[in-house]
């Protein structure tokens, strides 16, 4: 929902798991992440309509025209892309963030609900949109990449269960 509202097209998401050439190479450590959801990657287009300011003023530029055609990261992004393009989840926007995802599971709202825009989040979740806007400053204007750490999947379950599979799905799509 996120990032439609700050006018970007979702072309694509797919969901990061372990590949059979992972397993090949190193078995012991992926087979207990085999068939588990790790991570959702996101492409998103920037809508042409927004893409040139008819007005020709920075003023009144849209933050998204503000975004180059192509992202050229800087050696030393590229030397330590852990301090690059990871971003923590703060304790509290964690908290809000599993809680919202708890609360989709329980109230049947699915990710297709979140992405086609047939669901929403009435809750205000102060924590969580602060760090939303952080994420999205560093897309828009520093790497244009995070990575996302800090979100307990324990919380949402035993591992193997449909709880915790369906419920580490939905902060991505909460989130963004």
């Amino acid at each position: 929902e996120t990032a439609r509202a700050a006018g970007f097209e979702i072309v694509q998401v797919k969901e990061a798991r372990v590949q059979p050439e992972h397993l090949s190479v190193k078995k012991d450590f992926f087979e207990s992440l085999n068939d588990k959801p790790l991570h959702l990657v996101f492409k998103l287009r920037k809508p042409q309509s927004m893409q040139s300011n008819n007005k020709g003023s920075l003023h009144a530029a849209n933050t998204l025209n503000t975004l180059p055609k192509r992202l050229n990261w800087p050696k030393v992004a590229m030397r330590n892309p852990a301090n690059a393009f990871q971003l923590v989840i703060p304790d509290e926007a964690e908290r809000e963030l599993t809680e919202a995802a708890i609360h989709c599971y329980e109230n049947g709202i699915s990710v297709n609900d979140l992405q086609d825009g047939t669901a929403s989040l009435s809750q205000d979740f102060v924590s969580l949109r602060v760090f939303a806007h952080d994420c999205r400053m560093a897309l828009l204007h520093e790497t244009g990449l995070v990575l996302l750490k800090g979100l307990d999947l324990g919380a949402f379950g035993v591992a193997e269960s449909e709880r915790l599979v369906v419920c580490s799905r939905l902060p991505d799509y909460i989130l963004f």
